[in-house]
């Protein structure tokens, strides 16, 4: 009877734990805002009526003074990723970064891409402190999320929601496979981090959906994956030309009994994957040897590396597994 009673016990409180463990990351924000809040910084520019025009909750105030965007250093020597609309038409003289304890830096433009909404800083300091990167992959629908940032320039602020939808490709803003949470954004969260219950960043907060102007249950970041793989590039060059492969695709699991990979649905003229053997019907599932989740998977990999280079796609075609090499050309905004 006493092991009957102890069974049964286990299997109430077990999951009871579970829930509570699992509770503890939505409700311990003050401990990931403490390990993080120091590495996200205000970036002080000029009024930028691009960013006004989609954030603004009080056009008359901002008017009046500097538009505030967030940023986040992910680096001790002072690189700095923000959007790319915070900063555009900003001469590098004009930018700052604004630290939660007051102080201001000069801040260098170390380079810009506007289709991925990303721009890279540089502060010349050295020992600052720096976020730590998560992984948007392991996001699930329905987890709690945390947005730090500088709305309307009133100090840095701390919002909560929960990850709404995954990999959510919106027309008229790119081939980018955005996280849509409901975290209140506002005029000034532009740039800022969105972080996971493990206090980790998972994207960075970009745009909200809206008639009016002002939040209305419906936020967006960038994938941290895509963001990083941009900031490495405009290391290397202020300026990227995105790969290219000139095919539209779909989930595979739409049309296909795999439960994974993109189905090639069409080609775009002169396409550089057609050209290469590639074929409608065929299901791409890795992507130079890493798994393609997705046909918004795939975009983020294929947007993730330049032009002109060699990439190795392993194909599922009539029941086959199939290796096929293509050489990535300049991107289109119609086809990946």
């Amino acid at each position: 009877m006493k092991q009957k009673i102890i069974v049964f016990l286990c299997c109430q409180i077990l999951p009871l734990l579970s829930q509570l463990s699992y509770a503890g990351g939505l409700l311990d924000v003050s401990a990931i805002v403490k390990v993080n809040a120091d590495a996200v910084v205000a970036v002080i520019t000029p009024k930028n009526l691009a960013m006004e025009a989609e954030f603004s909750a009080n056009t008359s105030a901002a008017a009046s003074r500097y538009v505030l965007g967030t940023g986040f250093i992910i680096s001790e020597d002072g690189y700095v990723l923000t959007n790319s609309h915070v900063i555009e038409n900003q001469s590098q003289s004009q930018i700052k970064i604004k630290f939660r304890n007051e102080q201001e830096l000069p801040a260098t433009l170390v380079g810009i891409d506007m289709p991925t909404d990303i721009a890279l800083l540089k502060i010349s300091s050295s020992g600052l402190p720096k976020v730590k990167i998560g992984s948007s992959k392991a996001l699930e629908i329905g987890q709690p999320v945390i947005a730090i940032g500088w709305p309307f320039g009133l100090g840095q602020s701390v919002t909560t929601g929960i990850v709404s939808a995954k990999e959510l490709l919106v027309p008229l803003k790119g081939n980018i496979p955005f996280i849509q949470t409901d975290a209140v954004l506002n005029e000034g969260n532009s740039g800022g981090p969105l972080l996971d219950a493990q206090g980790g960043v998972v994207g960075v907060n970009s745009w909200i959906y809206s008639n009016t102007g002002r939040y209305q249950g419906m936020s967006f970041a960038i994938p941290i994956e895509l963001a990083m793989n941009v900031a490495e590039q405009l290391k290397k060059s202020p300026k990227i030309f995105h790969g290219w492969l000139g095919i539209k695709t779909e989930d595979a699991s739409f049309s296909a009994p795999e439960r994974y990979g993109a189905l090639i649905l069409s080609f775009a003229p002169a396409s550089p994957a057609r050209d290469a053997g590639l074929k409608v019907g065929d299901i791409v599932v890795a992507f130079n040897q890493k798994t393609v989740e997705s046909s918004a998977d795939l975009t983020a990999k294929v947007k993730g590396t330049p032009a002109d280079t060699l990439v190795v796609l392993e194909v599922i075609r009539q029941g086959e597994r199939r290796l096929i090499k293509v050489k990535t050309s300049s991107d289109s905004k119609s086809y990946l």
